[in-house]
């Protein structure tokens, strides 16, 4: 597993290193980074890592990144409990990023 991972994570540093970059636009950056994640090798239980998403005035904005869990979802569903409970008036939703 750790092999698997240092191979993925090496070969998506790659990818990451144009995201540092000054003359790469927020848009682009949003997209190598997601390029990223989606590469990441998933847990033991092949559960996916999971973004904690809010929706704002724009559509839905990624807010964490939850990954190292055996069950990120798990994790994620109570993160999004505490969320509702910060912020009633505000919406909320796991999604895979993996």
């Amino acid at each position: 597993m750790i092999r698997i991972f240092g191979a993925c994570l090496v070969s998506s540093l790659a990818s990451l290193s144009s995201y540092a970059q000054a003359d790469v636009s927020f848009d682009d950056k949003e997209t190598i980074l997601a390029e990223f994640v989606r590469q990441l090798p998933r847990g033991m239980l092949g559960v996916p890592d999971q973004w904690l998403e809010m929706e704002t005035v724009i559509g839905w904005e990624k807010m964490i990144l939850l990954v190292g869990y055996a069950n990120n979802e798990a994790v994620c569903s109570r993160m999004l409990v505490i969320a509702k409970q910060d912020s009633p008036d505000r919406n909320f939703r796991c999604t895979a990023a993996n």
